[in-house]
């Protein structure tokens, strides 16, 4: 059953949105949030009196060869996909504990171990369209694992040899894998991290996996619903550091013992400038550029956000030709509801702009003078929240 269900999920577009999804994420992480991190861990390493941990070098390395990667990825996923045997030199650990193995639950393949002859000649179809999906999330995290390991391999050759050296950094590599190194340990959690496989946050397991396990068949209802549960408990997580907001920054990084008294003021201690820290930050500050970009974007009428909830603003939304949801891009509008991780904040900052735009407008027809900018404020607060939860 499970298994007929999730070859249903799983088409073509489930595996479009996987590629463009992920691809997304890593060229924007990459290539933007972890050189601008790096050059705040700089500063923040001499603060808390501890080295650099986040280098633009092995940023930028990871993202080129994560790029020419893309070719082989696509080798491996037909590989895969297709049960070859030249897929097996495909590491063990890229293959166990994918998400598609958790939310099935094992039943990949179960057709093809069925006692039943007709079972057995059906799996084949049956199973295209799970394996398929497995074979991106392996061969994607193969991916990002091989351009993160290369580029660390290479930053070590500069430090102990002066050069780059192949057939040095090749043993480097081995040794890392062979011995599980902590190196080996970082990259490994890294490329989960780049594939929405890293582990669920707490909410997560409180309202998508927890629930699974309930009794007299309503985990089985649930799951059904939800079948999904690591990938959007990923993604919002992602979504949501990018939303500018102080309290996230203090709730996930500034933690009690980190934090230091003078009288009756805190600030924070060395023991605050932490990776993870210099990380978060450059993830706010981008968010916070795109969120001044977008507001000027919006006011242009160049990018739209939900389609009004009044009947008539909303046929005349469509009448201007403009579509929800969307950026316009010469005289086409594109969706941008698959631009993870920015479709979150960007759903969030659109919806509060344009409630504040109606309540304005509400305000003027009534008569009444529009509220100050700080009541503006605090009602783009109120939606963000709505919206979040």
């Amino acid at each position: 059953w499970w298994e007929l269900y999730y070859s249903w999920l799983y088409n073509v577009q489930t595996w479009n949105t996987n590629l463009w999804t992920t691809t997304g994420y890593q060229l924007f992480h990459q290539g933007l949030v972890e050189p601008l991190a790096a050059g705040i861990d700089r500063v923040a390493s001499r603060v808390g009196q501890r080295e650099q941990q986040i280098y633009a070098d092995v940023a930028l390395r990871t993202f080129t060869e994560n790029l020419r990667g893309t070719g082989r990825t696509l080798q491996h996923v037909w590989w895969l996909w297709r049960n070859d045997p030249r897929a097996e030199h495909i590491p063990i650990f890229h293959r166990t504990g994918t998400a598609m193995r958790r939310d099935v639950a094992e039943s990949v393949g179960a057709w093809e171990r069925s006692p039943h002859d007709w079972m057995r000649a059906a799996a084949p179809l049956i199973t295209a369209t799970s394996r398929g999906l497995e074979a991106g999330d392996v061969a994607m995290r193969e991916r990002v694992f091989d351009a993160r390991m290369r580029a660390l391999a290479e930053r070590a050759s500069r430090q102990e040899l002066g050069r780059l050296d192949e057939d040095w950094m090749r043993d480097w590599q081995q040794t890392q894998v062979r011995e599980q190194t902590d190196v080996f340990g970082e990259v490994l959690d890294y490329s989960k991290e780049q594939t929405f496989h890293a582990p669920m946050s707490q909410v997560g397991e409180l309202l998508i996996k927890k629930p699974r396990e309930m009794p007299y068949g309503f985990g089985f209802i649930w799951r059904t619903l939800f079948p999904f549960a690591q990938t959007p408990d990923n993604l919002i997580r992602r979504g949501l550091e990018l939303l500018p907001n102080p309290f996230i920054v203090g709730s996930w990084y500034l933690k009690p013992e980190t934090i230091k008294w003078a009288g009756w003021l805190p600030y924070p201690g060395r023991e605050a400038f932490t990776p993870e820290a210099s990380m978060m930050f450059a993830k706010q500050m981008i968010g916070t550029m795109m969120a001044a970009a977008v507001w000027l974007a919006w006011s242009q009428g160049k990018v739209t956000g939900p389609a009004p909830d009044d009947p008539d603003e909303r046929e005349a939304m469509f009448r201007r030709g403009e579509m929800p949801n969307s950026v316009r891009v010469g005289d086409t509008w594109v969706s941008w509801r698959r631009w993870e991780p920015i479709s979150l904040p960007l759903s969030i900052a659109l919806s509060a702009f344009g409630a504040m735009e109606r309540l304005e407008a509400q305000q003027l027809r009534r008569g009444e003078v529009p509220t100050s900018t700080l009541q503006d404020m605090l009602s783009l607060a109120t939606v963000a929240s709505q919206a979040m939860v």
